[in-house]
């Protein structure tokens, strides 16, 4: 039998879904969370386990905050996505596994913190829908908007500069 000497747990139901279906991203984000690792804890005892968390444990964090959050900032989620991030990391902690928490920011295409500070007001103003996929292996975020050569360079740039920045 096969048993995994690390797990890396990204999988998360992320704005703007969370918002929209808080009890889906509870179950996805906290209770799966809380599976995953009773699983692993029965099966591969002493494995390594990496979760994929978030920086919206600590709150409402905007372009004009000051101060560097790290590790010993306090955890203050405002929003159901924060609270079932923290509620998975609180389950992390808990585990007899060999574990680590990686708080995953936004990254923000400079031209948006410049204008609104805000990527999803950005991309609302384009027409946009923001949505992302999980699967195995990764997760895929993108966008999708109507086809002029404006929204396709700005997007374009926009990716670009993820890639490159994030």
């Amino acid at each position: 039998t096969h048993r995994p000497a690390a797990t890396i747990h990204g999988a998360a139901v992320i704005p703007p879904q969370a918002w929209a279906a808080p009890a889906s991203a509870w179950r996805v984000n906290a209770d799966a969370t809380r599976a995953l690792i009773a699983a692993l804890e029965e099966h591969a005892p002493g494995s390594r386990f990496v979760h994929v968390s978030s920086m919206g444990v600590h709150g409402s964090i905007n372009p004009h905050t000051t101060g560097v959050l790290d590790s010993t900032s306090p955890i203050r989620p405002t929003d159901c996505y924060g609270a079932s991030k923290a509620a998975a990391e609180d389950a992390v902690r808990a585990s007899a596994l060999d574990w680590g928490i990686l708080r995953v920011g936004g990254v923000v295409f400079p031209e948006v913190l410049t204008t609104s500070g805000n990527l999803m007001e950005a991309l609302g103003k384009r027409g946009a829908q923001f949505n992302g996929t999980t699967f195995l292996d990764r997760t895929n975020y993108f966008e999708t908007m109507t086809n002029t050569g404006d929204n396709l360079e700005w997007a374009i740039r926009m990716e670009a500069d993820r890639m490159v920045n994030s």
